[in-house]
Parts: C-alpha cells; structure tokens; sequence
C-alpha cells in the first residue's frame, strides 16, 4: 500500500486500484477514510488502522 501526505490529507492507494484520502476531523475528533473513486463512500475511526479497517470492509 503506497502512502503519501498532501496538507493535512494522507493519500493511500489499496492495491493500486482506489485511492484513500485521510483527513482528522478536530469537531469529531475521528479520522475520515473517504474513496473518491466511489462517491459517498466513507468511513471513520479513531485512528489511522481503525479507519483503514472501515473503509476496506466497505469495499
């Protein structure tokens, strides 16, 4: 899995085939995990391995 960091947003790639953005919510206080190659396809933990766990179950 390839990793890189944009801003405040960390880019991850799953198998080359989708990229995962990750971002820190200070309101909610968790970690989005959101797909933008499937459109309203998110998820959220209370880390970076809870986030990622989410987010590939949902694919």
């Amino acid at each position: 899995m390839e990793s890189f960091l944009i801003g405040s947003r960390e880019i991850r790639s799953i198998n080359s085939k989708y990229e995962i953005i990750m971002y820190w919510s200070n309101e909610d206080s968790i970690l989005t995990a959101e797909l933008p190659g499937l459109p309203g396809c998110m998820a959220h933990g209370d880390a970076q391995q809870g986030a990622l766990k989410n987010i590939q179950q949902t694919l």
